[in-house]
């Protein structure tokens, strides 16, 4: 039922973790108070820890990078594809340390990057057996940018049509 020392019982500690995964902090706090869980935002957070950390990279692996508080420090985040949840943060964008992360967590069939070319590296270093896919915003970019140079040629060459017809 509750552990020695402990204010709230395990099913109780279970729920907020749930809560704390899903919503966080502040909004963690106020579904706890309509559930009738005792939990402030601090307690909902602290009971929030991180999930383990697969031995094995998924299957099909998301690879982005972010930056940290719109700054110029940049992290990569790594995500499983398939159940939409992010696997791991690093710390930066730089090849060997996504590298690092790819060899000790072998098994990655399929990545999905964008053109960063560290990630191009870091994967043929590591992962060379993987297959490499570009994300669905970087190929629509690629064909905007394609276009919008297609169009601005096509003008250049396009002559004026005279008055009249």
């Amino acid at each position: 039922m509750t552990e020695p020392r402990r204010r709230s019982s395990t099913a109780a500690r279970s729920a907020m973790r749930a809560v704390a995964v899903e919503l966080g902090g502040r909004p963690g706090a106020r579904l706890c108070t309509k559930l009738r869980l005792y939990g402030r935002r601090t307690t909902i957070l602290g009971e929030s820890t991180a999930p383990p950390m697969p031995a094995r990279a998924p299957r099909i692996l998301g690879i982005d990078e972010f930056a940290f508080r719109k700054g110029p420090t940049y992290g990569t985040v790594l995500v499983d594809i398939e159940s939409s949840r992010p696997v791991d943060v690093l710390p930066d964008r730089e090849t060997g340390t996504v590298a690092a992360w790819l060899q000790e967590h072998s098994g990655a069939e399929i990545i999905c990057r964008d053109r960063l070319m560290a990630f191009t590296k870091a994967i043929r270093q590591a992962a060379p057996d993987a297959l490499e896919v570009a994300d669905r915003w970087h190929l629509l970019q690629v064909r905007r940018e394609a276009l919008i140079d297609r169009v601005e040629v096509g003008d250049l060459h396009r002559r004026p049509v005279a008055a009249g017809r």
